[in-house]
């Protein structure tokens, strides 16, 4: 497994902040609208692939009306799986309109005219992975577009580590070769270049029906 997040605290008034797993977020979210009922209301809008619920959190003064009928503004973050700072920021922003409400001016003014439509997490399922593995996906978790595997290699944590780390292997035909300036960066060999110690470069995983020659980058399971 993956190195455990350091924390998961959320003391906005302090600056404590974090990235927040599902279950965390879906309590803080709660915690914020139970505490505000005249100025929040929290709604599932829909489920994931994996069950996970999508939570839409409406700001707005119900005693100055319905948000419905109001003009309205819409925030969202975490579109892609690993962008979980977008649903931290959303997180904060809700906290910042609900705590200076009656105090500044502006927000009092926006809440009591307009309606707010906040969705913190769209990719609930990917950010979960990317939050509590080593693997990384661009956006859902859903297999996309092929839902069997490919030949070719695919990322896997072999020695269970909690990281997929990259390897080199030498190879006199290899493409990549040391740095002068520092070993631990490999840069490109140049197109006449012989006589030098030479690698290719690969990411540590399993080689799906492996013909003894070509090691292919297989299509990513989840390309949407």
């Amino acid at each position: 497994m993956p190195e455990p997040i350091v924390h998961q605290e959320f003391d906005p008034a302090n600056g404590v902040l974090s990235f927040y797993t599902y279950d965390v977020l879906t309590k803080l979210l709660h915690t914020l609208v139970e505490a505000h009922p005249q100025l929040a209301q929290i709604e599932s809008i829909g489920k994931s692939l994996e069950g996970r619920e999508l939570w839409l959190v409406t700001l707005t003064n119900s005693a100055t009306g319905p948000a419905l009928e109001k003009p309205a503004y819409w925030i969202d973050g975490n579109t892609h799986a690993g962008e979980v700072t977008g649903s931290t920021v959303v997180l904060y922003t809700i906290w910042s309109y609900l705590t200076k409400y009656g105090n500044d001016e502006t927000v009092t003014r926006l809440l009591d005219r307009s309606a707010i439509y906040l969705l913190p997490r769209i990719s609930v399922d990917g950010a979960e992975r990317y939050l509590t593995t080593p693997y990384f996906l661009r956006s859902s978790t859903r297999r996309y577009p092929y839902e069997d595997e490919r030949d070719g290699l695919y990322p896997e944590d072999i020695d269970g580590d909690g990281h997929i780390l990259d390897m080199r292997i030498q190879d006199p035909n290899g493409p990549w070769k040391a740095s002068e300036k520092d070993p631990r960066i490999l840069r490109r060999r140049e197109l006449d270049e012989e006589g030098g110690t030479y690698y290719h470069w690969l990411t540590e995983g399993l080689v799906r029906n492996y013909d003894g020659y070509a090691i292919p980058v297989a299509p990513s399971r989840e390309g949407l």
